[in-house]
């Protein structure tokens, strides 16, 4: 078994310095680095396998002066696969199911260089964008540039209708701001004329305490809404609130009223967990339905702007999923940093501290490096392959919706991370991805 989508980051450099970038949270000691091509080359002979190839990373691939070699040498080893598998000699382009791509910001785009990354191969190309030119931007300068002289969406779909690249796909990735929320729907009308095959839409991740209000994700499930709702309405009715409870009281409840209180408190616990679900009393109560209709209401708008133009668009989960699922381990993916480390997930591929409530703490997790070992030999390697099945199983917390917290685990005293109050050890109880919240190429 080989992996099918593989994440190779050509360049941590950037020529911009986003505020929601992980590269630019207080504390981050990402390098400035191009991937040596010694490890792409190690690489080569994997592609074959590969699907799916993003060429991807912290920073701005176009700055990597071996990016459209790399790009070439890639479509020759996955195009040759399709060619074999189909017994089609003239399957010089990589198939629809087989692609490679990137992320930029569009700053370094050209006509000319257009035209060269198409002939070499690329076969997707998705531009950042996140609000409409001439708007206010956040506060905390969170946005891309939307300062570009001119559209770069409309400049790349006029290269490829020219070169009548039928198969290559033009998209736009869209980080959610609370502040640029209101723009979305006219964004989308924009993108649409401009050119635009797909459009990905992403909550924005936290690297700093400051950006945590930016963000429209709620980390609660509606299932839990729904049964705190039901057990607040019957403590409502005998003046109780269920906010009240303490730690104290609820230990060692004194009087008749912290009796009732700690008892429905149980039964509400005891309704939940027979339905799976974790409930946190005091995030709960703050949820603010308010913003979430609203941001439906433009969400609706979104879509049918969208589908008038029809344009796929992806839009996150306003709200946690009960259910979920790792993108990573179930597409069979293989992230690679541009030191040749490898390492399983978008979470675990730099050391980052993320603000959701609280501040959570991650390390890089490796599982070798490609320079000193053999890819498929990392990819089969017993831990690697527990550390997929253990994800898999989905059995770790929503530290979320953990009462109890901040943990040990959550302050740091653990560091670095063994395991959870569950003692699984995989660290994906705080992971947004697995909500979809977040998203990437």
């Amino acid at each position: 078994m080989y992996p099918k989508k593989l994440y190779l980051e050509v360049t941590t450099n950037c020529n911009m310095s986003c505020g929601m970038c992980v590269k630019n949270a207080p504390g981050s000691s990402i390098s400035n680095q191009h991937l040596n091509i010694a490890i792409f080359k190690k690489l080569l002979p994997y592609l074959s396998h590969v699907q799916e190839l993003v060429l991807n990373g912290i920073g701005e691939p176009l700055l990597h002066p071996d990016l459209l070699w790399m790009i070439s040498k890639a479509h020759e080893q996955m195009a040759d696969k399709r060619a074999s598998e189909t017994s089609d000699k003239r399957a010089s382009e990589t198939s629809e199911d087989c692609w490679i791509g990137f992320q930029t910001n569009g700053l370094l785009l050209t006509s000319s260089l257009t035209e060269q990354l198409l002939d070499a191969g690329l076969n997707r190309l998705c531009i950042s964008v996140d609000s409409v030119p001439e708007k206010q931007k956040c506060g905390i300068s969170l946005t891309h540039s939307n300062d570009l002289p001119a559209s770069p969406f409309s400049m790349v779909d006029a290269v490829r209708r020219q070169k009548n690249k039928s198969r290559f796909q033009l998209g736009a990735e869209i980080v959610l701001l609370r502040e640029t929320l209101p723009q979305l729907p006219q964004l989308i009308q924009r993108l649409a004329e401009e050119g635009v095959d797909f459009i990905l839409v992403s909550h924005l991740l936290p690297y700093h305490k400051d950006a945590e209000p930016q963000s429209l994700f709620t980390p609660y499930t509606e299932e839990a809404r729904a049964i705190y709702l039901k057990w607040k309405k019957l403590a409502d009715k005998e003046g109780i609130d269920l906010s009240d409870l303490t730690a104290k009281t609820w230990i060692a409840p004194r009087v008749e009223h912290e009796l009732r209180l700690k008892q429905l408190y149980k039964y509400m616990l005891e309704d939940a967990w027979e339905k799976g679900l974790w409930v946190n009393i005091k995030k709960l109560s703050e949820w603010d339905e308010e913003s979430i209709a609203t941001t439906k209401e433009i969400f609706r708008k979104a879509r049918e702007i969208a589908a008038e133009h029809k344009v796929e668009l992806s839009l996150p989960p306003l709200t946690a999923k009960q259910n979920r699922s790792c993108t990573f381990i179930e597409d069979d993916a293989v992230l690679i940093d541009v030191n040749g480390t490898v390492t399983p997930c978008h979470q675990l591929w730099h050391t980052q501290t993320v603000h959701m409530d609280e501040p959570k703490h991650f390390n890089c997790k490796s599982f070798g490096n490609v320079l000193e070992q053999d890819l498929l030999e990392i990819w089969r390697s017993t831990p690697y392959q527990q550390f997929r099945q253990a994800v898999q199983q989905y059995d770790y917390p929503f530290c979320h919706s953990c009462t109890l917290g901040p943990c040990p685990d959550i302050t740091g005293e653990t560091e670095p991370f063994s395991n959870d109050c569950f003692g699984i050890e995989v660290p994906c109880g705080h992971c947004l991805w697995g909500f979809d919240a977040v998203r990437c190429l």
